[in-house]
């Protein structure tokens, strides 16, 4: 049994929805570093809206900040 975390990702006006801020899931499976993308790409109309969905999903998740070496349009992960 392979172990995974998932996480949702945060964007602010990605390249491919510059109109939009967008949540994907990716997944990181034990032994590969290298996350995965688990799902299509959710749209909102504002950051405020996207937080709101993700935390009304009730899983206790947890925000962290986005890295300096992220992609510039990751505002922040949820895991």
């Amino acid at each position: 049994m392979s172990a995974a975390l998932d996480m949702l990702v945060v964007y602010a006006r990605p390249l491919d929805y510059p109109d939009h801020h967008v949540v994907r899931r990716w997944r990181v499976m034990a032994g590969n570093p290298a996350p995965q993308a688990a799902g299509d790409a959710l749209l909102f109309e504002s950051l405020a809206a996207a937080r709101a969905w993700i935390t009304g999903l009730q899983l206790g998740l947890v925000c962290v900040q986005r890295d300096p070496a992220d992609d510039p349009a990751i505002v922040e992960v949820w895991g």
